[in-house]
């Protein structure tokens, strides 16, 4: 059975579907202790067996934001600042950290998560964790258009 999480944005401007052959109580959720996820309050989940596809009705909307390493972008809405994700480009294929704020249903992460902290890893460490561990994904501008 595919379980799909939809959500976005808090204007309408950006779109997530995450979709996943596991429930979302079987999927991990975490926060990350780095500065930027704290003042963000942003919790995670990621499937290696699913997909996520953002979609937007142009580029324009999607604002993308890098810190420290700069080994991921964080995707908000240029419009409304709602943050959905963390998205890394590994070996030519893109991979995102969902954040579940962003979803519709978060009441189906209504648990305590994992506290991480990843800032001992060097950045392929990081490329490594993220390939292995997070969603494959894809940013869609036309489907959003039509």
């Amino acid at each position: 059975m595919t379980h799909v999480l939809n959500g976005g944005c808090h204007c309408g401007a950006l779109h997530l579907t995450f979709e996943t052959p596991h429930a979302p109580a079987e999927l991990p959720l975490r926060i990350c202790t780095c500065s930027f996820c704290v003042k963000q309050g942003a919790r995670y989940t990621a499937d290696k067996d699913g997909r996520a596809t953002f979609t937007a009705a142009s580029s324009d909307l999607l604002h993308r934001y890098q810190f420290g390493t700069k080994t991921a972008d964080i995707l908000s809405c240029a419009r409304c600042g709602t943050y959905v994700a963390a998205v890394t480009t590994v070996e030519g294929k893109l991979y995102a950290a969902i954040n579940v704020n962003a979803l519709d249903d978060q009441a189906a992460f209504a648990r305590a998560p994992d506290v991480t902290n990843f800032s001992d890893q060097t950045p392929e460490q990081r490329g490594e964790r993220r390939q292995s561990n997070w969603t494959p994904a894809t940013l869609d501008f036309a489907a959003a258009a039509r």
